[in-house]
């Protein structure tokens, strides 16, 4: 049996940020690939009749299948790591303003998640919020995680 505050898993933490950020990529690219190579025609119209060579990343990754599953499995599973950094700065701050850092987080997670399995052709609503709040608080989260590091080497 493990001891109080004793690690059952050790993942090191440049291979865990490795892995979160390749599952997204990988679906993307994959999507991309089976878009050209499947429905290129569907993928790259459009309503005004201009020319593309590549599809839009709406069209790549919400609008076939498998392409659609393949994003929304790589989302799902890249989350956790997600969420687990979120604690991670929480912890590590260990402050107040850590507190609106890791709920900005957990909100970008949110907002992405949302928008990732609700594709505007499904609900655009929804769809919109979710992107617009998965870009704000990505940004804000982003500045004061800076702001916040750079104020914790200083002291």
């Amino acid at each position: 049996m493990a001891e109080a505050g004793s690690a059952v898993v050790r993942v090191p933490l440049a291979r865990m940020a490795v892995v979160t950020v390749c599952l997204p990529l990988g679906a993307f690219l994959t999507c991309i690939y089976l878009s050209l190579r499947h429905n290129f025609d569907l993928s790259t119209a459009t309503h005004c009749g201009v020319p593309n060579y590549l599809p839009s990343i709406s069209s790549a990754i919400g609008e076939f299948v498998p392409q659609r599953y393949i994003w929304r499995f790589a989302i799902a599973i890249h989350s956790a790591p997600r969420f687990l950094m979120a604690s991670m700065y929480y912890n590590f701050m260990n402050r107040n303003a850590a507190k609106v850092l890791c709920c900005l987080n957990v909100v970008e997670n949110v907002g992405l998640i949302s928008l990732s399995f609700v594709s505007s052709k499904e609900n655009y609503d929804i769809h919109k919020v979710s992107f617009i709040t998965f870009m704000v608080c990505s940004e804000l989260y982003m500045v004061l995680t800076c702001l916040l590091l750079k104020d914790n080497t200083q002291n």
